[in-house]
């Protein structure tokens, strides 16, 4: 467990993180929540920052380059891989 949770001014490590991600146009995050992220988690959700759950580490990898590759077209149900 660990105890040094807060930094000099009582504001989570945390909520530092995430909003460093947010000021540098982070609009999603992919991760698999367990004991390391809880913390980094529960910050997510109180930012504009999407949190994208996985199940694999390896998902979590991949998941923004194939993101990047999918554009919605017309309808919600209609996806078109762009050609890179």
């Amino acid at each position: 467990m660990v105890t040094a949770r807060f930094d000099a001014m009582g504001e989570l490590v945390a909520d530092i993180i995430v909003e460093t991600l947010q000021n540098a146009g982070v609009k999603h995050c992919y991760g698999v929540v367990g004991d390391t992220l809880n913390l980094i988690a529960r910050s997510l959700e109180k930012s504009e920052i999407e949190w994208v759950s996985v199940r694999h580490e390896e998902a979590g990898a991949f998941a923004p380059h194939l993101r990047s590759c999918i554009a919605v077209v017309d309808e919600p149900k209609l996806l078109n891989l762009q050609e890179r």
